[in-house]
């Protein structure tokens, strides 16, 4: 596989610069001490901008997109808790698009955290109760609909694929960046942990298109989140653009942890990871999915201890404050 010819093609394809600088490699050698670990590293995605995390990488492809095919607003579907709606707005409220957001589950939540950002930043937030939830294609068939009939003509970023492709691109430029610190770093066989999403395809990608001898450990943090047909849309969409024949399948995890059935709540271990890393490291992991990479890392330190762990923090901080209920401090 030629990767300067790859890399070449990868450095054509549009992209708005938005983040300030490379985020951070930092070492957790307090907690790695803590649970006899031989390195411990994270990668500091919540550093991004903007108020931090891998949406803002998402943008920075996702942006031209919209520009080239003339949508002037975007309409976007996820959860209360969700980071994606908060990153989202604020970018389009600085790049002139009109966003309206559907967040689910959120009908009777409190203002606070990420509803606010949303509220404060976005055109409009529906927040919806459990039935409207549970059927969020119709829903979201008619506010798309509607605005279509308002002269906007938006962007649907939910179930995507070309923005799904998009979001993976982003993360062969995190990739580029983690190899380069690494190397630095003198860190050989990394293991890199992170959540089942565009971020983990986008380096898994990158690892298969420049031959980095890593591997993963992927966290599943919600249900609907359908890998495979994830797999198959970035393998095919990848293979058209850079020429080449990567194959994507399961034997590429590791390890894969699946934690859905807390999604959304802060379970005792996770509140036990949050604190841990504020009080070692100063950092604050997302609770939403970060601290879940971190519980993993924890509870399995024994057949870890040997290993280079990388984690990717993606999350923002701000979602905190959906949480401080719970956290009993």
């Amino acid at each position: 596989m030629n990767t300067s010819k790859i890399l070449k093609k990868y450095k054509t394809i549009p992209k708005c610069n938005l983040l300030n600088d490379i985020t951070p490699l930092q070492n957790l050698d307090k907690i790695a001490r803590q649970f006899g670990l031989q390195n411990l590293y994270v990668k500091r995605d919540d550093h991004t901008n903007f108020l931090g995390g891998e949406e803002v990488r998402f943008y920075e492809y996702i942006l031209p997109y919209i520009k080239s095919n003339s949508y002037n607003s975007i309409l976007n579907v996820n959860d209360y808790h969700s980071n994606d709606g908060i990153v989202g707005s604020m970018i389009s409220k600085k790049y002139d698009l009109d966003y309206f957001l559907i967040t689910k589950n959120a009908a009777h939540k409190h203002s606070s955290g990420n509803i606010l950002i949303c509220k404060l930043f976005s055109n409009e937030v529906h927040s919806l109760d459990e039935f409207w939830s549970s059927n969020i294609d119709d829903y979201t068939k008619r506010v798309e609909s509607d605005l279509k009939k308002n002269n906007f003509n938006p962007i649907l970023i939910h179930k995507n694929e070309e923005i799904i492709f998009l979001k993976s691109l982003a993360y062969i430029n995190a990739g580029i960046e983690l190899k380069a610190q690494l190397e630095a770093k003198k860190i050989k066989n990394p293991y890199i942990l992170c959540t089942l999403n565009e971020s983990f395809l986008g380096l898994l990608l990158a690892s298969k298109l420049f031959n980095y001898n890593w591997k993963f450990i992927g966290i599943q943090i919600e249900s609907n989140i359908n890998l495979e047909k994830m797999m198959k849309i970035i393998e095919t969409k990848s293979n058209d653009l850079f020429n080449t024949d990567i194959i994507f399948s399961g034997k590429d995890l590791e390890e894969k942890c699946d934690v859905s059935n807390d999604y959304g709540v802060l379970s005792e271990k996770n509140k036990q990871a949050i604190r841990l890393a504020s009080e070692k490291e100063n950092i604050l992991f997302n609770p939403s999915n970060d601290c879940k990479t971190l519980s993993y890392v924890i509870e399995n330190s024994k057949k870890l201890s040997d290993k280079n762990l990388i984690i990717l923090n993606t999350g923002t901080n701000v979602s905190i404050y959906n949480y401080l209920q719970n956290l009993n401090l």
